[in-house]
């Protein structure tokens, strides 16, 4: 099977994540990822499985949080733990020739399984055509010396292919072709017609700072999508604010890009309403007589861009 892209991106960082990713895709050999929470380490694993000959093969997962240690053991142990346990085998995910074993976070792993994982890779070699790929939230060399590791298993991961999933904050060039893939994977999802982005928006997201990474992107693409009622991808008020959104839509007229004015001036009310009501401890009257329109009006506004009248707890 011929590897595909992986995602999408425009920055030089992942051009190269990408060209090594289709390198390893094409090969079985073992690969350990590190990169922060939620960089996509696991999308970059199951991409490179996918995209080679294993792709119809089992990807078994090994999940420090959420696979139990007996389920560790007769995975690992399939023919062991069988007997041990006398457990159905269907009930053990089977590592077969061709299969990807993937362990999530090794150095979250308790020290025993660390253990275990290093007994199975150190027995597997030459025995089994596998491929085992591991994530790590820090470089090895960081891991290991920090106490996370065991020695065995340090000295087993040492001999993997390494790759590095740079954070979000490092390549912000790739943040608008990745808001539009998310926007058009959850429309889709969704069964909504495909929400447009405009230029301010697209500006705003590619400047925000994105300490949950790529996740943290695609979970408030997600929220919007299903939020916005028009055909304009809108945002969720409580990531943005009035002064960075105005200085992205002068920034896009200096530079002459084009964009929607109408929800430009419609984000630029929202904000501005919401910062009232906080201002004013949600007193409508106050508000209304700040802005000098009346009440009415004002309850009309807080309406048709559906802002709570009250604050909710």
């Amino acid at each position: 099977m011929k590897a595909s892209s992986l995602v999408v991106g425009e920055s030089n960082a992942f051009k190269k994540l990408n060209r090594q990713v289709q390198q390893l895709a094409g090969s079985t050999r073992n690969v350990l990822i590190d990169g922060e929470p939620g960089v996509g380490k696991t999308t970059v694993a199951r991409h490179i499985h996918m995209s080679g000959k294993s792709g119809g093969k089992p990807f078994i997962t090994l999940d420090a949080w959420l696979t139990p240690d007996e389920e560790i053991k007769a995975i690992l142990f399939r023919d062991e733990m069988k007997r041990e346990l006398e457990l159905p085998a269907r009930q053990i995910p089977e590592i077969v020739d061709g299969s990807t074993l993937y362990i999530k976070e090794a150095e979250e792993m308790s020290f025993s399984n660390q253990s275990r994982i290093a007994r199975y890779l150190e027995g597997r070699k030459g025995r089994q055509k596998t491929r085992v790929i591991a994530t790590m939230k820090e470089p090895l060399e960081k891991c290991f010396e920090a106490g996370m590791l065991i020695e065995p298993l340090f000295k087993q991961l040492s001999t993997f292919e390494k790759l590095s999933v740079p954070p979000l904050r490092e390549r912000p060039e790739d943040i608008p072709a990745l808001a539009e893939h998310f926007t058009a994977d959850t429309s889709r999802e969704l069964g909504v017609r495909v929400k447009t982005l405009d230029a301010n928006t697209l500006d705003f997201l590619a400047k925000f700072d994105w300490k949950d990474n790529v996740r943290g992107l695609k979970a408030v693409i997600d929220k919007s999508v299903f939020q916005s009622e028009g055909e304009a991808l809108t945002l969720p008020r409580e990531i943005l604010d009035e002064k960075s959104h105005l200085q992205g839509i002068i920034n896009n007229i200096d530079s002459k890009k084009r964009f929607s004015m109408d929800l430009a001036l419609e984000n630029i009310e929202k904000l501005l309403l919401q910062r009232m009501l906080n201002v004013f401890g949600y007193n409508q009257s106050r508000v209304a007589e700040a802005l000098g329109i009346t009440e009415g009006n004002l309850r009309y506004r807080l309406k048709k861009y559906r802002i709570p009248s009250s604050r909710q707890r």
